[in-house]
């Protein structure tokens, strides 16, 4: 299975060159990769490269809107004519920074350097082994090497995850910090108002009463930092997300934010109301005790 580009041309729009990936391949490639069928046939038996599959974004770039019209269209690439025999559903060729590609996939042994393999991964290292020895039986002159797919997509992607561990390390710290400031005011009150709590308790207020009173102010306060924050989250969130050519709506998900805020409110919930509950348990003899 490898990757090559070239020129395209549309018998309907001779004028027209685009920049195809094509793709050599066996006839397993789409059973392997679970590559969904739109139109035609995916049984590409000829080792010819004269009958090629394509994609929905090929379909399109030469002027076609249905699929299935697609099918039995001449193009040319490499300078030869070929026969679309079927169309497949988009499938991610490139990192999801990049807009999908138009894929021409077709069967040309004498391309073939790679192989797909699927393995148990609990039995790796033997699986390897048996490639290995199979490989050079077959292949003596060629050197073998290997790589999971995760691990190469991964190397796609490491930016963002060095970008995505650096928030997380900061939203951490920035929580910790947030819930320490809290735990301290929330206590710095209750000592405060300790005598009203007492009155109040005398007088017949329960716990939840109390527990009430000292953190309303607090969650408050959440509820408008959340105003202010969620606006910024999102246009910085939407900045990002414009890197992608693939990628989210956030009005289409605005869960993520509505998840945020109930674990914003959550957290200063946990916070506040330990303090609150201890203050509202106390003994009002002890507070009232001067007066």
């Amino acid at each position: 299975i490898n990757k090559y580009w070239s020129d395209l041309k549309h018998a309907s729009f001779p004028g027209t060159i685009k920049s195809v990936e094509v793709k050599f391949i066996d006839s397993t490639y789409f059973k392997m990769y679970e590559i969904e069928r739109v139109a035609g046939t995916i049984a590409i038996e000829r080792d010819s490269a004269k009958n090629v599959v394509v994609n929905e974004t090929l379909v399109r770039e030469i002027g076609l809107s249905d699929p299935a019209k697609a099918i039995g269209e001449t193009i040319n690439y490499y300078g030869m004519d070929a026969t679309i025999v079927g169309v497949v559903r988009d499938f991610q060729t490139v990192t999801l920074h990049e807009a999908m590609h138009p894929v021409l996939l077709t069967r040309f042994e004498d391309y073939f350097q790679k192989v797909s393999v699927k393995i148990n991964m609990n039995q790796a290292s033997q699986a390897i082994r048996h490639l290995e020895k199979h490989w050079k039986e077959a292949f003596p002159g060629y050197y073998f090497t290997f790589a999971f797919l995760d691990d190469e997509l991964a190397t796609f992607y490491k930016e963002d995850q060095k970008i995505s561990r650096l928030l997380f390390a900061f939203a951490s710290v920035a929580i910790g910090i947030g819930c320490i400031g809290l735990f301290g005011l929330i206590t710095f009150v209750s000592v405060q108002r300790s005598k009203e709590v007492g009155i109040r308790k005398i007088l017949g207020a329960t716990i939840a009463n109390i527990a009430t009173l000292l953190s309303k102010d607090f969650i408050l306060l959440v509820f408008v930092a959340g105003f202010i924050a969620f606006p910024v989250a999102y246009f910085a969130l939407d900045k990002w997300l414009q890197g992608f050519a693939n990628h989210i709506d956030l009005i289409e998900n605005s869960w993520i934010f509505i998840l945020a805020a109930g674990l914003a409110i959550l957290f200063a919930l946990i916070t506040t109301g330990f303090q609150s509950v201890k203050a509202a348990l106390s003994n009002p003899v002890e507070s009232l005790r001067n007066e």
